[in-house]
């Protein structure tokens, strides 16, 4: 696990300049969750349909309410995408495309209701017609 967040963290600080201060922290603070876990689970599509980032999506939020109904916090996490391909590399899979990850772990009471990151309103991410 510690490696999985200093390639991530190498990244960040790698292609610094590729991103905005918000983009940074965003990875930051998501480097920092996933440390404080007890377990990453890595989602890679290795089929790359048409379908699969529906169903991709479908498993992530099974898998959270699962976790959440046996006690433990998880934390979906697309901002590891930042070391795709050091993380393809290092597992051997150049051939799929990586998701996500999802951080487990039991969560403490220091971080219970804390915010995360800044959410975006979701008028500036969804249309809603009628």
């Amino acid at each position: 696990m510690t490696e999985f967040i200093n390639v991530m963290r190498d990244q960040i600080e790698a292609k610094k300049d590729d991103f905005t201060e918000r983009s940074l922290g965003i990875f930051k603070w998501s480097a920092l969750s996933l440390e404080k876990g007890s377990a990453i689970v890595v989602v890679w599509d290795k089929n790359k349909t048409w379908t699969s980032p529906q169903s991709i999506g479908a498993c992530i939020q099974t898998m959270m309410l699962k976790a959440h109904g046996i006690g433990l916090g998880s934390l979906w996490v697309a901002a590891v995408r930042v070391a795709a391909n050091e993380y393809k590399k290092m597992y051997g899979k150049e051939e799929m495309d990586l998701i996500a990850a999802v951080g487990l772990g039991y969560p403490s009471s220091k971080m219970a209701g804390k915010a995360g990151p800044p959410r975006l309103p979701v008028d500036d991410v969804a249309e809603f017609r009628s």
